[in-house]
């Protein structure tokens, strides 16, 4: 039986899904689980070994023998640990950027990983991010947020949130990539990028990460399930 919420927020790349899941999770005091961490850390362990991204039954194979442990917490973020090596500081790179949505498209990644993830939501008491939290890995979740922004400037944050690290990056790039992203999200045939009838859809374009956030929190502890 689940003494606390759980909470599901999905929403395309750059909508501020993962800042904002973080933030709501210290404030109700409950854990926080980035489920895309999880695709991006199977893409780094097939790049490492040279895997063919567009062969799903070899990524398949792969994922058999891939021990993965997520450690979540409210006090940081999610760390992904494969076969006993943390590959958190290795999943934002701008390699895994471009990679990641290729394997999250095949339907027997997606069902190894989805069960992990529900295991993990079972008990409550946490926000999961991601693309496809409120309609397949949480489906009877408490609350469920759909996050959405422009184009642009969902491109603008994610330019921003890269560009420190790599100085070569242009804001056309990155907006062609998300575009890309979106596309491939939209359209995969397993668990598409799409709103459940009963989220709460926030378009944030024209608003501040802590006004999202408190938007969010309010509506949970308005109804006494976040205290």
């Amino acid at each position: 039986m689940q003494s606390k919420p759980t909470i599901a927020i999905d929403g395309p790349a750059g909508a501020g899904k993962s800042t904002v899941a973080k933030a709501v999770a210290r404030n109700l005091k409950i854990d926080y689980l980035d489920t895309g961490a999880m695709y991006r850390a199977v893409t780094v362990v097939a790049l490492q070994k040279s895997y063919d991204l567009h062969d799903e039954q070899s990524l398949a194979n792969l994922i058999k023998n891939l021990d993965i442990e997520v450690k979540s917490s409210e006090k940081e973020e999610t760390r992904i640990i494969v076969n006993g090596e943390d590959v958190t500081p290795f999943i934002r790179t701008a390699e895994i950027n471009e990679h990641v949505s290729f394997i999250a498209k095949f339907p027997s990644v997606r069902k190894a990983l989805v069960r992990l993830q529900r295991v993990l939501g079972e008990k409550g008491g946490i926000v999961m991010d991601g693309r496809d939290i409120g309609t397949r890995v949480l489906p009877d979740a408490t609350f469920k947020f759909f996050l959405t922004a422009s184009l642009p400037e969902r491109a603008r944050r994610r330019y921003l949130e890269m560009f420190p690290k790599n100085r070569d990056l242009s804001l056309e790039k990155v907006k062609k990539e998300i575009a890309r992203r979106d596309n491939i999200d939209k359209n995969r045939k397993t668990d598409p990028l799409r709103v459940s009838k009963d989220s709460c859809i926030i378009d944030t374009t024209d608003m501040s990460i802590d006004e999202v956030i408190e938007f969010i929190v309010k509506k949970i502890v308005g109804t006494g399930e976040g205290s």
